[in-house]
């Protein structure tokens, strides 16, 4: 079995790992967020199915 050397730049080392460090760090953001884009969906569509009017009415 023979194992090839090939020298590799250091500087490619470290860009793979900062690379799969904020695709993580994304990854994280992303789920943080979610329930927030969540929420503005449900805003926007409720505000779009119902007017002021009736809106106004459900509650006195």
């Amino acid at each position: 079995m023979h194992i090839s050397q090939k020298s590799v730049p250091l500087q490619r080392v470290f860009h793979s790992i900062r690379f799969k460090v904020n695709k993580g760090w994304s990854t994280a953001v992303l789920l943080f967020l979610c329930p927030y884009v969540w929420t503005l969906r449900f805003c926007l569509w409720f505000h779009a199915c119902y007017s002021p009017k009736e809106f106004a009415g459900m509650y006195s």
